[in-house]
């Protein structure tokens, strides 16, 4: 692991009250691990890491998931999916793209093309919106 390029690449990202209980949960069972392996456990600050605490690899993270994804017959989706996902459903909610583009820490342009993807779910809305300014 490296240090990020800059001060403004730390982020904190607001998460779901649903996540920050699985989180917790998720503490927990690592402290009981912890306790259990005592010097064994090598304790480096990861969510997703090996059961001896140290770093879990991108390959066995993405196999970790893909288990995730069946177990739950979910779409299988990598973390840069992930990041357009939540992209794309702040926006279906009407939250302001300023308001959450810094967390991507590029341009209102680039977050737009790159991570936000339109279902279709709002077409049909915008357009009654926009009637209702007809003369």
């Amino acid at each position: 692991m490296s240090e990020l390029k800059t001060a403004s690449s730390y982020r904190k990202i607001p998460l779901p009250e649903s996540v920050s209980k699985v989180l917790k949960k998720h503490k927990i069972k690592e402290a009981e691990i912890k306790l259990l392996l005592g010097k064994e456990y090598h304790d480096e600050g990861f969510i997703f890491a090996r059961g001896d605490g140290k770093l879990l690899g991108r390959r066995r993270l993405g196999r970790r998931l893909e288990k995730l994804e069946d177990k739950l017959k979910l779409t299988k989706v990598n973390p840069h999916g992930l990041m357009r996902t939540y992209c794309t459903r702040l926006i279906e909610e009407n939250i302001p793209v300023k308001q959450f583009r810094a967390y991507w820490d590029t341009p209102i342009k680039t977050t737009l093309n790159i991570y936000a993807h339109f279902t279709g779910d709002g077409k049909d809305e915008a357009v009654k919106i926009l009637n209702i300014y007809s003369p």
